[in-house]
């Protein structure tokens, strides 16, 4: 199932013991080698009492092409 997701979202989650896989179609949701912020992905992977189990996600820009034939798998 497909669903938009904002910042607002992870900071409200309590989902203990239920943590989900993550597949996102985005760019840079996973982006984890900046040090000056911490990315909406490491927000989920980090979050107490909440958040997911794992990601499968991007780093960097992606192609709109790659995406759809991720999505399709």
């Amino acid at each position: 199932q497909e669903r938009a997701l904002d910042e607002d979202m992870i900071i409200i989650w309590r989902n203990r013991p239920f943590y989900p896989l993550f597949v996102t179609a985005t760019c840079e949701f996973g982006r984890h080698d900046d040090p000056q912020r911490i990315s909406s992905g490491e927000k989920t992977l980090l979050k107490k009492n909440g958040g997911t189990i794992g990601l499968v996600t991007s780093a960097r820009p992606v192609n709109a092409s790659t995406n759809f034939t991720l999505n399709q798998a």
